[in-house]
């Protein structure tokens, strides 16, 4: 499988709508501008001019409005602006949505180091959703040999934790990643899993992986489901 098909599916993986649910909004958060005059009355307004004043929490606010709900050419072009004005100042939601668009082409050409790059940055951050991609993306080879191996025991660590993001990523990189680290049967065990828990993009390929793969196949990852959901309690009573 191409490189860009599999970072397609692990970023189908990740839920979208929870990459920015903890950030700071207009309603959560009073913004701190540059300029100390007062704010116009109208949101867009007042958004764009506390970004136009510097504040990182506005400028990702209309980077996402440009992007997401004026779209097409000009709106996203416009909306990566604002995202790389927010990341430039360390704003780790708008490091994390550039190297989204890095990964994808969206808004930009498509660019793997920018992406690493800014994912990096995000992660440093501790947030969570940059960690899962960056790691993701070293198992698809978008990093070194070492970096790979990394990666995957990172996915592994946050996946026997319990995180149903990581067991959908690992289990998708062990079935759909390099050729060193594809096991069809450990893929399909931590989907289901992840599927078991909720994960709705892990139900779905979960689902399709079931009904493509040969019988045997079938049973080899239903046995390494019930040996992975022993281990994981024999680890957690530990």
């Amino acid at each position: 499988m191409k490189r860009f098909t599999l970072i397609l599916i692990l970023l189908s993986s990740l839920l979208a709508a929870t990459a920015f649910a903890n950030q700071a909004t207009p309603e959560t958060q009073q913004k701190q501008p540059v300029a100390a005059t007062k704010p116009p009355e109208l949101s867009f307004e007042r958004e764009l001019f506390y970004a136009e004043s510097g504040n990182p929490d506005s400028q990702f606010t209309l980077a996402y409005h440009f992007f997401h709900k004026v779209g097409g050419t000009e709106g996203r072009a416009e909306g990566i602006a604002w995202y790389r004005r927010a990341a430039k100042q360390g704003h780790a939601a708008s490091q994390y949505a550039l190297a989204r668009c890095y990964l994808t082409g969206q808004g930009v050409k498509r660019n793997y180091p920018q992406a690493i790059s800014w994912l990096k940055k995000a992660a440093a951050q501790k947030m969570l959703h940059a960690e899962l991609l960056l790691n993701s993306c070293y198992v698809a080879g978008l990093g070194t040999p070492k970096e790979a191996r990394q990666g995957l025991a990172n996915l592994t660590r946050l996946a026997e934790e319990g995180n149903e993001e990581a067991q959908s990523l690992l289990g998708t990189c062990y079935i759909y990643g390099k050729s060193t680290f594809r096991n069809v049967p450990l893929g399909y065990a931590w989907l289901q899993l992840a599927s078991l828990k909720g994960a709705r993009k892990a139900k779905n390929l979960f689902a399709r992986l079931h009904a493509e793969l040969p019988p045997e196949e079938v049973s080899a990852g239903k046995l390494q489901t019930a040996q992975l959901i022993d281990y994981l309690k024999r680890k957690k009573a530990k």
